[in-house]
C-alpha cells in the first residue's frame, strides 16, 4: 500500500491518504474468538491491499470503533478485531478506514506467541488513538 509509509520515532506507520475498505461481514474459521480476540472477516476482494497489520477506524449503527487488523498475504478477506464491540454484524457491508500500518505479517510458534503479538499490536493502536486522535 503506498499511501502508508513509516515515518516518525514512535515505531508507528502513519495513513497519509486514508485508505477505506469496504465489504461484506463474512463467516470465517473463528479461530479468534478461541484466543480472545474474534474478528469480523471482511471480503476485500475488489481492493488491492498489501498484507500486514493494520489499525483501523469504523462507525456501526452510529458508533465509532477502533480496532486492528491483518490482510494475510493470499487470502481475499481482512480480519478486523474490533475493540469493545460484540454485536453481530453479519452478512452487512461495514467499511474499515485504516489509519495505521502496524507491523508486516510474519509466522508464530504458537497460539500463544500469536496471542501476545495481538496483544502488542492492540497496545500499540489504543496508544496511537490516544497520543494522536483524542
Amino acid at each position: 500500500l503506498d499511501s502508508i509509509c513509516s515515518q516518525n520515532s514512535k515505531k508507528y506507520s502513519i495513513n497519509m491518504d486514508k485508505l477505506t475498505l469496504s465489504g461484506t461481514v463474512i463467516h470465517g474459521k473463528k479461530l479468534g474468538r478461541t484466543i480472545g480476540f474474534p474478528a469480523a472477516n471482511i471480503d476485500i476482494s475488489k481492493t488491492p491491499l498489501s498484507p500486514g497489520t493494520y489499525g483501523f477506524e469504523t462507525t456501526i449503527d452510529s458508533k465509532t470503533y477502533y480496532g486492528i487488523g491483518a490482510h494475510l498475504d493470499g487470502t481475499m478477506t481482512f480480519e478486523a478485531h474490533i475493540f469493545d464491540f460484540s454485536g453481530d454484524i453479519y452478512e452487512r457491508m461495514i467499511e474499515l478506514t485504516l489509519i495505521l500500518k502496524i507491523r508486516d505479517n510474519r509466522k508464530f510458534d504458537s497460539f500463544e506467541a500469536l496471542k501476545e503479538q495481538i496483544e502488542s499490536d492492540k497496545t500499540t493502536m489504543l496508544t496511537y488513538v490516544k497520543n494522536t486522535l483524542t
